[in-house]
């Protein structure tokens, strides 16, 4: 990432930042919802090992995004949905 040249860039840029987490969330919990919903419905299938519940972690952004040839590399583990 790349530092703000000026107050106001760095603020539109945390506005922008905070509006895409918002989003993520709200997808978040519509997956949580429908996956309840189809658990209710077949309690007893394997729906609930293909459809895991999305955990903290799992949002989490690897760093082999956002740093380029980081020492270590290749190291990281990807949540289940990718």
């Amino acid at each position: 990432f790349q530092t703000a040249n000026s107050t106001r860039e760095g603020t539109r840029t945390k506005k922008e930042i905070q509006k895409v987490v918002a989003r993520i969330y709200k997808h978040v919990r519509s997956y949580q919802r429908a996956r309840q919903a189809i658990l209710r419905l077949d309690p007893n299938g394997d729906m609930a090992e293909k459809y895991q519940e999305i955990l903290p972690d799992d949002l989490a952004v690897s760093k082999e995004v956002t740093e380029e040839n980081r020492f270590g590399q290749g190291t990281s583990k990807l949540a289940w949905f990718w």
